[in-house]
């Protein structure tokens, strides 16, 4: 994404090098609980990062809304919030807020689907994190997911697009409860 709005700004496109950003594998490569695979009673989506309006937090809360979830929780972790995003976000009583957390990697593990639809970023290290800890992502097209997405790992929507957000966290949720999501298969994609 990065390489593109550069190349969109006027830049040739031989002048660049993109460097991938990586994960420490020993530190990420953590076993994955075989009950994982299995369907479940709930859904657990994540988003974890700034709740700023640039990480489309507010796009994911009007879509949760929209979906009506009722057997799934939104985990939101976030140092900070936008206060007219957090005002929202008391809509529904299965949007949880944690603002400290000890350890990133058991809170990727407790959840079954991350998902940032951010309007723009550069990258993302969370989608590393969150793939190599076997969750399947959400994220838009104004990220570096689509980089390494494939249709085993993740789904790609248009940024700012509430419908198609909505309707990808009722599959999501769908899936999880139904035949569950083959954690392995995303790590290793």
């Amino acid at each position: 994404f990065t390489k593109e709005t550069i190349v969109n700004a006027g830049i040739s496109k031989e002048k660049i090098v993109t460097i991938p950003y990586g994960i420490d594998i020993e530190y990420n490569n953590s076993p994955i609980k075989n009950d994982l695979i299995l369907p479940k009673k709930r859904c657990n989506f994540l988003f974890l990062g700034q709740g700023i309006h640039r990480k489309g937090l507010h796009h994911l809360l009007e879509a949760w809304k929209k979906a009506d979830l009722k057997f799934s929780n939104l985990n939101i972790i976030s140092r900070y919030i936008d206060p007219q995003i957090r005002i929202n976000a008391k809509i529904s009583d299965n949007i949880n807020f944690h603002e400290n957390i000890h350890n990133v990697i058991i809170e990727y593990q407790k959840n079954d689907v991350f998902v940032m639809p951010s309007i723009i970023e550069g990258f993302g290290y969370v989608y590393l994190e969150a793939l190599s800890q076997g969750l399947f992502c959400i994220g838009t097209k104004n990220s570096g997911l689509k980089d390494i997405s494939n249709k085993e790992n993740s789904r790609i929507i248009d940024t700012g697009d509430i419908e198609n957000l909505s309707i990808s966290l009722n599959e999501l949720q769908d899936i999880v409860l139904t035949k569950g999501i083959n954690r392995e298969i995303i790590k290793s994609s």
